[in-house]
């Protein structure tokens, strides 16, 4: 999926965890390759299960 950033993505949402009653898939940290992708200049590679929804926020990478 694309993402406008290069670096780390976290995901701060993900409506597939046990607490929703999902099948508790785990996302984790996920980090951008440079590849355009929708529209945008990099992407993330991520499993996301059937009807689920993740949202994602940028971490600067720490210098």
């Amino acid at each position: 999926m694309g993402v406008p950033f290069a670096g780390t993505w976290h995901a701060i949402l993900n409506t597939d965890v046990g607490l929703y009653s999902g099948s508790d898939a785990r996302v984790v940290d996920l980090q951008a390759q440079e590849a355009s992708a929708h529209g945008k200049s990099f992407c993330v590679n991520a499993y996301l299960p059937p009807l689920s929804t993740i949202t994602l926020l940028h971490r600067r990478d720490a210098r």
